[in-house]
């Protein structure tokens, strides 16, 4: 019984190594036969005709395949297909897969479709005779299809913009292929598109042709020579003996001579060349969200939305918008805005900033005008935009003193007395305007009255009592600049905690000055300016009068009160007239 299992399990491992060289072979089979071949579909043909070339590979190509770029030399590959073939007879398993390329020469003559190489194997080459076209046919063809190209101006200038436009020509009996031209690809050249290709007629010649017509603006960025390159479409078309015929037609290549920027132009000027420039103030200029009839009081913004606008220029190309100091002004720029458009002929560039000045003294204030130097592309010549000056009478009280003024002298007078030259220093119709601009009317008056009772006993009492309802009063509404100066130091602090945490910067801002103020015992208008450099008080400037995005928390104004010093920082420390403010963001 063991002799009869052993000779059993011999000839069972026999028949399984049997059938592992089977499956052995059938799985090794293709590699074994692999080969790459090349089949033509003819080996002459006319110019503009297109032909098929099949590259077969017996065996497992793993996903690969080889690489036709070598044909790109004298052919275009108009189409390639891809088929792949499995089999299995009589136990033996091939594998096979074909690419089938259509090829149209590029240019008659003698060509040769090159050897290619794949996975250790090599194709044979092939040789195609491409006959030229029959002059007389060509002719007939080329006024079947045909492109233009139109250029202006012919001789541009650097970074200036040159309409290039192309237009393709078909008749009727005229078929055309693949996809419309792409936009040219030039070295050194911005390219954008005017409009959006667009199909028409024309009749040229008594004869009605389709259209096909695309624009671009190109911006050279070197002066010198440079060339637009040719592009192709594919058509067929019968001749006059009714043979249809394949053929490629060109656009041509165009050159272009760029000119430099002239010498004439001034040196320390932008290069700016357009067709036209504008530089104009958007909306009414004469009229302001805080201003009025060209009046304004110390501290309102005074803005100036100005509008840059050239023909033939890109956006990026406008420099910023030249700025001159002002004495007696805080100035503020808000981020430029840069948008193109285009009427289908040029692209027109703008650029949008917003200039606020906040005066600081009284006075007819000139917000000075502007001019931007720009070289006329179509005249060539030196020209300059202007933005006429404007001119703003400013009411109020200087919130700005000399750098070199004397301290306020203190004195032993009663604390009525102080607040009394206090308030001569602002009238008191001006304070009470104030005042109906910052808060509700009828708050305003209670707050008066209460501010006056409180004059009335402060020369005698100064009771506890009154600097309580005061401070109630200040929290509760805010504190505005009409009776700020009348309330005492812990009152206005509460007022300063209020305007921080309704997150106020307006409020934060006069409630922070009048309590200044009277910690220091000198007039507001001097106070936040010996603190103007600390950062916390530049935020809070920018927040009440830049162009600030985010919001502006009061959180850090907060904590920053905790660090007032108790008398106020020297008179070195105050900003000196002829320097130019921080451009708050």
């Amino acid at each position: 019984m063991i002799t009869t299992h052993a000779q059993t399990g011999c000839r069972t491992r026999a028949l399984c190594a049997h059938r592992a060289i089977v499956m052995l072979g059938l799985f090794a089979s293709p590699a074994a036969f692999a080969d790459l071949s090349l089949t033509i579909e003819q080996n002459r043909i006319d110019i503009g005709d297109t032909f098929g070339a099949t590259f077969t590979y017996d065996g497992d190509t793993e996903g690969q395949s080889p690489d036709f770029s070598a044909l790109a030399k004298d052919f275009d590959i108009r189409a390639t297909s891809t088929m792949s073939r499995h089999q299995i007879i009589n136990g033996s398993a091939s594998a096979s897969i074909t690419w089938t390329l259509t090829l149209a020469p590029k240019h008659a003559g003698t060509l040769l479709v090159p050897s290619l190489s794949f996975r250790n194997e090599r194709s044979p080459a092939a040789q195609v005779e491409v006959v030229p076209l029959d002059p007389r046919a060509k002719a007939q063809l080329q006024h079947m299809v045909f492109f233009t190209n139109e250029v202006t101006p012919i001789e541009p200038y650097v970074q200036a913009q040159l309409s290039y436009t192309r237009r393709l020509y078909y008749t009727s009996d005229a078929q055309l292929y693949g996809p419309i031209p792409a936009a040219p690809d030039v070295p050194n050249v911005i390219v954008q598109q005017l409009a959006a290709p667009t199909p028409n007629n024309e009749v040229r010649n008594g004869v009605t042709y389709g259209v096909v017509e695309q624009r671009f603006a190109l911006f050279p960025q070197s002066s010198g020579d440079f060339v637009i390159p040719s592009v192709a479409v594919q058509s067929s078309m019968r001749d006059a003996f009714g043979q249809r015929r394949q053929t490629g037609i060109e656009s041509g290549v165009v050159k272009v001579h760029v000119l430099p920027k002239p010498v004439a132009y001034p040196a320390n000027a932008a290069w700016l060349p357009a067709h036209s420039l504008i530089i104009y103030e958007a909306g009414n200029s004469a009229a302001n969200a805080n201003v009025g009839a060209n009046v304004a009081r110390v501290g309102d913004a005074i803005s100036r939305t100005i509008v840059v606008a050239a023909e033939g220029l890109s956006a990026t190309a406008l420099p910023n918008i030249p700025l001159a100091e002002l004495s007696g002004v805080k100035m503020y720029a808000s981020q430029p805005q840069f948008n193109e458009s285009t009427d289908g002929k040029y692209i027109t560039g703008t650029r949008t900033q917003t200039i606020t000045w906040v005066p600081t003294a009284p006075g007819q204030l000139t917000l000075p005008a502007i001019a931007v130097t720009w070289w006329d592309a179509d005249q060539h010549m030196t020209r300059v935009a202007t933005l006429p000056a404007r001119l703003v009478t400013v009411t109020g009280t200087a919130s700005v003193v000399a750098p070199k003024a004397a301290p306020p002298q203190r004195t032993n007078a009663s604390p009525a007395k102080r607040i009394d030259e206090r308030h001569s220093e602002s009238p008191l119709a001006t304070r009470i305007f104030a005042a109906l601009r910052s808060v509700n009317a009828v708050l305003v008056i209670i707050a008066l009255i209460c501010a006056g009772g409180w004059l009335i006993s402060a020369g005698r009492t100064r009771t506890r009592k009154a600097g309580l309802d005061s401070a109630k009063q200040a929290s509760t509404h805010a504190i505005s600049a009409s009776r700020a100066s009348t309330l005492r130091p812990s009152a206005l602090r509460l007022a300063i905690e209020h305007a921080c945490k309704a997150n106020n910067p307006f409020e934060a801002r006069r409630a922070l000055a009048a309590w200044l103020a009277a910690r220091w015992e000198m007039p507001e208008q001097v106070s936040l300016t010996l603190v103007a450099k600390e950062p916390v008080i530049a935020d809070l400037n920018a927040a009440a009068f830049g162009s600030r995005k985010k919001a502006w928390k009061g959180a850090a104004l907060r904590e920053w009160l905790a660090q007032v010093p108790v008398k106020a920082p020297s008179e070195s420390a105050r900003p000196q007239h002829n320097a130019l403010p921080a451009l708050y963001p």
